[in-house]
């Protein structure tokens, strides 16, 4: 008969070898690029390389990568680092910039650099120019009107500039146009409530509140993060953030969301379980926050940031029975009721969960909800208090 006890026991310890094995190559990956810091600072060269630096280090391996001699893995490096070029607008110059003019016509023309003349002439022209983004942004960038210079005199002046970027790929040569564009005034309020979301590993969990802090409605939008590229999952949250942003403008409602810095989360990665650590890693908090900012001012949609300590605890004990909201929802609505401006919710004195023994009910409530939180983590695993908190929804 086995040893069930012997057999944790020796699983406990292998646990703990690994750990330590994982420990100690991560501090000889830091004491490596630590003393690579130290000999470029004392070289005093920085660390840039134009062309990729992948393509860099292929020069090395000239077989591998398919170049027969060094001249041709030079003639690529030159080619990609001569892959793009910028030409900065201005304000005060025809349509924008000076050496790329957009007309009215929709007809781009690049001014040449002196040594390619005799090649190309003094102008490059591209005729009927689209953009399939920002083009009314464009045209607007692009009206023309009567100003003063400093002396005044009049001028004429567009009213903003536009900067072009050229970028070779593949396929072609690729334009990129910037400008400004003019931030719609807040046109959403609190006075009908607030719109609470919330970033889940996969999802976005969203409650519709009203302002007294009751839930209209709450509902799940999907986000991919994991066995994707960073840029993928940037798509993602961005098309889910795009939903919320323009329910909101519907309802006239504020977005509230909470302040989460993971950075000290993140440098602690390593002390967490492999789950756990995914979990984190697989998130793009700054991403969530850097997009929903962005699309909401876009859309003149008001935005408001919580404090977000023990919004889970608060919307298991308090909200998940009283509404059948799942574990993520009732969070949500305690996101959302923080900004209305709602006083903390008292815990409970009767629940299924363990409370602590020592709960001094006299402490502000803040401190309340720490020593149950607390108390809870101890004694239960989160999937054990969701167990609990559902069986007696029964």
């Amino acid at each position: 008969m086995k040893d069930v006890q012997f057999e944790k026991t020796v699983k406990k310890y292998r646990n703990i070898k690994h750990f330590i094995h994982q420990k100690k190559r991560k501090l000889r990956n830091l004491e490596h690029k630590l003393a690579n810091y130290i000999k470029r600072k004392e070289r005093n060269v920085p660390s840039l390389c134009f062309g990729s630096r992948k393509l860099f280090h292929k020069q090395f391996h000239l077989e591998d990568n398919g170049w027969k001699s060094h001249a041709e893995w030079k003639r690529d490096w030159d080619h990609a680092r001569s892959s793009q070029f910028t030409v900065v607008g201005s304000k005060d110059e025809t349509y924008g910039n000076q050496s790329c003019t957009y007309d009215k016509e929709n007809n781009l023309r690049l001014r040449v650099a002196y040594q390619f003349e005799k090649e190309y002439g003094e102008y490059l022209t591209l005729e009927n120019v689209m953009f399939p983004y920002g083009q009314k942004e464009l045209d607007e960038a692009r009206e023309i009107y009567i100003g003063e210079t400093s002396g005044g005199n009049p001028k004429k002046y567009v009213k903003s500039s536009i900067s072009y970027r050229f970028v070779r790929k593949d396929k072609g040569w690729y334009i990129l146009a910037t400008t400004e564009k003019e931030i719609p005034s807040t046109a959403t309020s609190k006075l009908g409530g607030v719109i609470a979301v919330d970033l889940n590993a996969g999802f976005l969990s969203v409650v519709d509140i009203d302002r007294f802090g009751n839930p209209l409605k709450e509902w799940f939008i999907p986000v991919r993060m994991y066995n994707v590229s960073q840029e993928q999952a940037k798509a993602s949250l961005g098309d889910a953030i795009k939903q919320v942003v323009e329910y909101a403008r519907d309802k006239g409602k504020h977005i509230v969301y909470e302040k989460l810095s993971f950075a000290k989360k993140k440098a602690s990665l390593g002390e967490q379980s492999k789950k756990y650590g995914r979990m984190l890693s697989g998130f793009a908090y700054t991403a969530f926050k850097d997009i929903l900012l962005a699309k909401a001012k876009k859309e003149g949609i008001g935005t408001w940031h919580v404090n977000p300590a023990y919004t889970s605890q608060i919307g298991h004990m308090k909200f998940m029975k009283r509404y059948g909201f799942s574990s993520h929802g009732s969070a949500a609505l305690v996101i959302g009721r923080r900004g209305l401006g709602l006083k903390i919710e008292k815990p409970k004195g009767f629940t299924v969960l363990p409370l602590p023994k020592t709960w001094n009910k006299n402490k502000k409530r803040y401190s309340q909800w720490a020593s149950i939180t607390k108390s809870i983590k101890k004694q239960l695993s989160f999937n054990e208090k969701i167990q609990l908190l559902q069986a007696d929804f029964i």
